[in-house]
């Protein structure tokens, strides 16, 4: 969901829609923490708990 609104707000701003600068930086950046959170998450997924 994260890469879509960053995808809508680059697409809004090509086409020359205004929006304020705190949508420009607040929803890209909220992805990037998510995006972290989650490789954060698989690397610390330990494989003999999977075998069980």
């Amino acid at each position: 969901m994260g890469a879509a609104l960053t995808a809508m707000i680059i697409n809004q701003y090509l086409a020359g829609v205004s929006m304020t600068i705190v949508e420009i930086i607040m929803f890209p950046t909220i992805s990037l923490i998510i995006f972290y959170c989650m490789i954060l998450l698989l690397k610390n997924i330990k494989s003999d708990m999977i075998a069980k």
